[in-house]
């Protein structure tokens, strides 16, 4: 059909060695359109001659799908992604499916027809055979048929089909969940995927409606590589926890050798009162250490819906307080949003609190004129929180560290802060992201969730 996309349709018409070629390469309807939508030439299986026609042609569409077909017929010719789609029509006086695909001329469209049923049939016999468990099921939930490697899952889940009477069986968890696929797909929506998941057994469960009654059904197992990601994400977690206890070793290590060292020195004194204020110091900072640490661990998460103004200015009077007491010039704007966000409104302060005294560190250093922004937007379904100093920033490689757990460029600084922060807003499902340039400043983008109606 590649030989004939320059001609226009007249042209096709009238070539008969083209149109010959052309009823060679199919068994069904072959149909050309001018730039009007006129039907020009007309082929179709002998049992249906002197019943169609180019007059009689758009009154054998259903309700609303003669304007369908105009649209179609009008997006080839365009030449946009249309290039086949189905249409009921009657069809010597039987409601036929039919799928046409076509392509654009120079002055017109090409296509070609087939009933759905007979295309249907040749689909069946195929899935029959092909190396992966497949079926087709009807409307009504009956098995129409499958091959031998589907009934092989069906044992192995312990889920049998009766043969008698092959109807899906909402008893069964994988019926189930084969009919919440047949309810997903629909000739709008005519292709999609669920997964199941029973035991160790994951499946992947792809439907594809190759009628309005008919869809067809094949099955990926992906058993083996779920059980070998569990595997991964289990070896990755037992590394973190490696990571973090040497990390929490390696803190805890430091204030313990002053502590000893202090008391090494109290022996030769024969006095602790002038060690005193450093080793309790000390101990203060290996509390420190330790709760941070617990604070990393806890996994229950207590959380109530807040409008996002609500929370934003629950915070002013505490920003505004920090920043006059270290001399910073604090500039704010805050969104309104009559959505919700779903939040522990303690935890989310924190976050933010660490932010804003990472910036008031940061300026300990400068000279320059010091000033915070807190900027609050929203971009569909998310409610953004932009913090930002225009301190000393951080060079690239020390950026690319911020998140490790215990990596910090403070000579008193636990390293818990940033990756805690980051743990937070991901357990809030959101987005915690940091932009630094040397010289410039640092930005903190936190993104979170918004709800329209009050359910997570």
């Amino acid at each position: 059909m590649g030989d004939i996309l320059g001609m226009d349709c007249h042209t096709l018409i009238k070539n008969e060695e083209i149109m010959e070629t052309i009823v060679e390469m199919s068994s069904e309807w072959l149909l050309v359109f001018d730039e009007n939508d006129t039907l020009v030439s007309l082929t179709i299986p002998s049992e249906e001659q002197g019943t169609i026609n180019s007059k009689t042609f758009f009154t054998l569409f259903h309700e609303h799908e003669a304007d369908r077909f105009h649209v179609f017929l009008r997006k080839l010719s365009e030449g946009k992604k249309a290039s086949s789609d189905y249409f009921e029509m009657t069809v010597n006086n039987r409601v036929q499916l039919m799928h046409f695909e076509g392509m654009a001329l120079s002055e017109g469209v090409l296509l070609k027809g087939k009933k759905v049923k007979e295309e249907a049939g040749d689909l069946i016999d195929v899935l029959k055979h092909i190396p992966i468990p497949s079926f087709t099921i009807d409307v009504e939930g009956r098995v129409r048929s499958c091959n031998h490697l589907f009934i092989d899952v069906l044992k192995t889940l312990d889920e049998p089909l009766n043969p008698d009477e092959p109807y899906l069986n909402d008893d069964y968890s994988f019926h189930r969940t084969i009919s919440k696929l047949a309810d997903i797909v629909n000739m709008e929506n005519r292709k999609a995927a669920v997964v199941f998941e029973k035991e160790e057994i994951r499946l992947t469960i792809y439907g594809h409606l190759l009628s309005p009654t008919l869809l067809s059904v094949y099955i990926k197992d992906e058993t083996v590589e779920h059980r070998f990601e569990q595997l991964l994400t289990y070896k990755q977690q037992m590394e973190s926890v490696s990571q973090i206890a040497a990390g929490v070793a390696h803190e805890l290590r430091n204030p313990l050798s002053v502590i000893k060292g202090f008391i090494q020195l109290s022996k030769l004194s024969n006095s602790l009162n002038k060690y005193y204020e450093t080793i309790s110091s000390e101990i203060d900072r290996m509390n420190l250490i330790i709760e941070d640490f617990l604070s990393m661990s806890r996994k229950k998460i207590d959380k109530k819906y807040v409008l996002p103004s609500d929370l934003m200015e629950s915070m002013l009077m505490i920003f505004r307080s920090e920043c006059l007491l270290h001399d910073i010039d604090f500039h704010f704007s805050i969104r309104n949003s009559r959505r919700y966000l779903y939040v522990n409104d303690q935890m989310i302060r924190q976050v933010l609190l660490n932010v804003l005294r990472n910036s008031i560190e940061a300026y300990e250093e400068e000279d320059k004129d010091c000033k915070f922004t807190m900027l609050t937007s929203t971009y569909g379904d998310t409610y953004s929180i932009e913090l930002q100093d225009y301190g000393p920033g951080m060079p690239p490689d020390v950026l690319e560290e911020i998140y490790k757990p215990f990596f910090t460029t403070k000579d008193k600084g636990t390293g818990i802060g940033i990756p805690l922060c980051k743990r937070i807003i991901e357990e809030h499902k959101g987005t915690l992201d940091i932009e630094s340039e040397p010289g410039e400043g640092t930005k903190v983008i936190i993104t979170l969730p918004l709800y329209v109606e009050m359910e997570p």
